[in-house]
This record gives structure tokens, C-alpha cells and sequence, in this order.
């Protein structure tokens, strides 16, 4: 008996029973019934066509899922998942217009195993959509950080991004009426500084709109508080058409006579007065006269006042003019090869000034002038009108030309011998 038990043939016996065994163990248990929990299954809402026709779906069913239980052969319903199963809203045909809906929902088998039965109701036993029409809106963002500067300083926020599209159910989507960012610096801020904000959507009360449904092409944008010195600098008139030296102040005023501007410090530190565009005041009499003139703030500073035209009053009313008949002609910078010829042998010429020094000039003291260095289309042959400069003896005082003058010049070219 100890020889058999220890020969093969007793170890192959074995073997056949316990495969016997674990055959029957096996039928008889997947033969069982047994009952399992299918999780996580996503939800499926299907409008009528009538409602999709006008426009209308589905809002707020993002990741919504829901469970039930089956209970069946214990290897098919082992083998069961989530892909084996539907869960659906009910009765959506009813569906017609915009609202907000409370929905049935039924389980369903969707794959090819059917061998098993839902034994409980799918939980949550409904579902809530927002049913409405899809809206955009674009808005542009506001800055609303509160921070401090010292005095002397402007600063103003940079955003990374100006607008923000705004997107979901029309009747959220038309509640929205301003895009903000909001922040709290503490302290005084003395340099540029930069951060990151959070979009704020707002309606017209100025509350914060939440809502799931609503999606913004940006949810948050780079700001940058820019810090620069600030100065409030006198607007001057350039001397332009009259002697550099001659005080201005007494003949002219600015209105409004100073400007508020802000930049980097390098350009701030060597700025003291902002100019008006040119004006030729060679061209106004002995009167009073008024002009409206741009402000020429330069591109690398900021015009913080937003006055961008001032009025320039001109009076010139406690000053002389005189007509002079001048009779020497002068060629100046005629180019090489060319030859010139100005027929003009006297001109009448207005000049402008102090009694005094209009008193001590004669006629014999000026001289007209055609100057080509300052011709900027180059020599034109032929007879053409050309400006006639005037020229007035230095330390004559306070005194220049008023408006301008022309004279016809015939222009040659020189020809040269073989």
C-alpha cells in the first residue's frame, strides 16, 4: 500500500479528482446568482428635436454620473462595466422651452450582455439640467487693484489681456455686464510691480455673478502697475519766426498755461516745459489774434491731463510795423554749373518790432536773398517763383519780418566750351 501511494498512478488520480472537484466547484458557483453596484456612469439628456431646432441644450451636465445595481450570473455580472450600461433623462419630448427641469432617470443595457436584471433604481433616482439657448459676449476688462503711491508719482495697470469672451446660457450670459480684476496691495508702491488676477464677472449692480454654466475664454490675466514720476510743466511757444532771445511772455499766453505729464526718470529729470507744435508768428501783425494749437507731448511720456489742444493768444498790439522798400538782391548757394537771374530790382517788405529799433533800420540796411541750400526739390531750370529771405543787421533789437515773399528766378545752366 505505501509502494502505491507513492507510484504515479496514485499522484495522476489525484490530479483527476481535484480537477473533477474544482469543475463542479466552479459550475455550481457561476451557476449563482450575484449582485453588484455599477458606479460612475455618465448621464445622457436627449432634447426633442423641436427643441434643438429653436436653438436650445443642455447646460450644467458636465461630469454628472450616477450608479445601480444588477444582479445576475456571476460571471456576467462580473464582467459588467459602465460601458455595459445607459442612464437616461425621462421625458425630455416636454421639453420646449428654457428653464430649468427636474428629470427621471432609467437604466438600460447597452452591450451584449443581457444575462442579468437591474435589481434597484438608479441613484439619483433625477436629475436637474438648465435647458437654454447658447450666448457669447465679449467684454473688456477692467482694472479695480487698490494699491498707493507716493505723491510725485502716476501709476497706472497694464493687463496682459484687454477682453474676455463670456459664454453659456442666454439668460446668465445677459446678466453680465462688466469683466473685472480685483487685488488689495498693502504698503506704498514706489516701483512697477507685477501680478496675476482672477477675471470677476459683474452684473449691472455691481455683484459677483457664480455660475457653473457660464465659461470665459480667459479666467485670469497678467497686471502690470506701472510707477513713474510725475511732473506739472509749463506749455511754452517756441520763438519761431521772431529773435530767439525775445521774451515771449510779454506778447503771448497759453491756455490752460501748464500740463500734467508723467515718464520714466530719465526723460522726467531733463524735462522742464512742454512745447506747442510750430507756430510761424512771423505771420500775425500788430494786433491780437488767437489760435488753437496741438500740445507736443513727447511719445515717451504720458499726457495725464488729456490736454491735447491749447488756445495761444498772440498780441502783438503794443508793437510797431513798418514798411521798408528794400532794393539789394543777393544769390546765395547757387549750385555749381548753374547760373541764376532775379529781375526783381526793389521789394516792399513789413517789418515788425519796438518803436525803438524799427526807428534805427533803413531800407539801405536790408537785403533780400533767394537761398538754394534751402531748396528741398534741387535746381529747377527755368523761370520759377522762388521765397525771398530778408536779412536784418544783427543787434537791430527787437524786430523781424512779417509774413512772406516771392520772387520770380530764371535759372541756367552753364555751357561749357569744347
Amino acid at each position: 500500500m505505501r509502494k502505491f501511494l507513492k507510484s504515479d498512478k496514485f499522484l495522476i488520480l489525484i490530479s483527476v479528482l481535484l480537477s473533477v472537484f474544482l469543475w463542479i466547484g466552479m459550475s455550481f458557483s457561476s451557476g449563482s446568482e450575484f449582485t453588484k453596484t455599477i458606479s460612475d456612469i455618465p448621464v445622457t439628456v436627449e432634447l426633442s428635436q423641436e427643441a434643438i431646432d429653436n436653438g436650445y441644450q443642455i447646460f450644467g451636465l458636465d461630469h454628472v454620473t450616477a450608479s445601480v445595481s444588477v444582479t445576475g450570473n456571476r460571471m456576467i455580472v462580473g464582467s459588467l462595466t459602465k460601458s455595459d450600461i445607459q442612464i437616461k433623462a425621462q421625458q425630455t419630448s416636454s421639453i420646449t422651452t428654457a428653464g430649468t427641469y427636474t428629470l427621471p432617470l432609467a437604466a438600460s443595457k447597452t452591450g451584449v450582455k443581457s444575462d442579468y436584471e437591474f435589481s434597484s433604481a438608479v441613484s439619483p433616482s433625477t436629475i436637474v439640467v438648465n435647458v437654454d439657448r447658447y450666448q457669447e459676449k465679449t467684454l473688456d476688462i477692467t482694472s479695480e487693484i487698490v494699491y498707493k503711491v507716493d505723491s510725485g508719482y502716476y501709476s497706472r495697470s497694464v493687463l496682459g489681456d484687454t477682453s474676455v469672451v463670456v459664454s453659456g446660457p442666454e439668460s446668465v450670459v445677459s446678466k453680465v455686464s462688466k469683466a473685472v480684476v480685483r487685488d488689495t496691495i498693502s504698503g506704498t508702491i514706489t516701483e512697477t510691480r507685477e501680478l496675476t488676477g482672477d477675471i470677476i464677472l459683474l452684473d449691472e449692480d455691481g455683484d459677483v455673478i457664480n455660475n457653473s454654466d457660464l465659461s470665459m475664454s480667459v479666467t485670469s490675466t497678467a497686471v502690470t502697475i506701472i510707477v513713474e514720476p510725475e511732473k506739472e510743466l509749463p506749455i511754452v511757444v517756441p520763438p519761431e519766426g521772431v529773435p530767439s532771445d525775445l521774451d515771449l511772455s510779454k506778447y503771448i499766453t497759453v491756455e490752460p498755461s501748464t500740463i500734467r505729464v508723467a515718464g520714466d526718470a530719465s526723460v522726467m529729470n531733463n524735462l522742464d516745459s512742454i512745447p506747442v507744435e510750430p507756430i510761424d508768428i512771423s505771420n500775425y501783425d500788430n494786433s491780437v489774434h488767437t489760435v488753437e494749437v496741438q500740445v507736443a507731448v513727447p511719445s515717451s511720456c504720458r499726457n495725464i491731463s488729456n490736454i491735447n489742444t491749447v488756445t495761444v493768444t498772440i498780441d502783438f498790439s503794443s508793437l510797431s510795423m513798418q514798411t521798408y522798400t528794400v532794393t539789394q538782391f543777393e544769390k546765395k548757394n547757387i549750385p555749381d554749373g548753374y547760373t541764376a537771374d532775379v529781375p526783381l530790382k526793389q521789394l516792399d517788405v513789413q517789418l515788425i518790432g519796438t518803436e525803438e529799433a524799427l526807428s534805427s533800420i533803413t531800407s539801405e540796411d536790408l537785403v533780400a536773398y533767394v537761398d538754394w541750400s534751402e531748396m528741398t526739390e534741387g535746381i529747377v531750370i527755368g523761370t520759377s517763383e522762388m521765397p525771398v529771405k530778408i536779412e536784418i543787421p544783427e543787434n537791430s533789437g527787437y524786430v523781424w519780418v512779417y509774413g512772406t515773399y516771392n520772387a520770380n528766378v530764371t535759372v541756367s545752366k552753364v555751357e561749357t566750351t569744347q
